[in-house]
């Protein structure tokens, strides 16, 4: 998460989710609840070229770098 204003540059897992819809339907919210990342709990699962391409032998079939833990 980057946030210009105060300068904030961090990395954080999202561990709930919150949905809700208000002002008769026309408004819609999501919250996530957050938890720092610290760089031992996560790993690549799959690496990209420039082109968002994936990168052979680097694991995923999904064609997209994943995160996970």
């Amino acid at each position: 998460m980057v946030e210009t204003q105060t300068a904030h540059d961090d990395v954080y897992f999202i561990i709930g989710e919150e949905h809700r819809l208000s002002e008769g339907g026309t408004r819609y919210e999501t919250v996530w609840t957050l938890e720092p990342a610290a760089d031992a709990d996560w790993m690549v699962i799959a690496k990209e070229d420039e082109n968002g391409d994936p990168i052979p032998g680097t694991g995923s079939p999904l064609n997209q770098g994943v995160l996970a833990y």
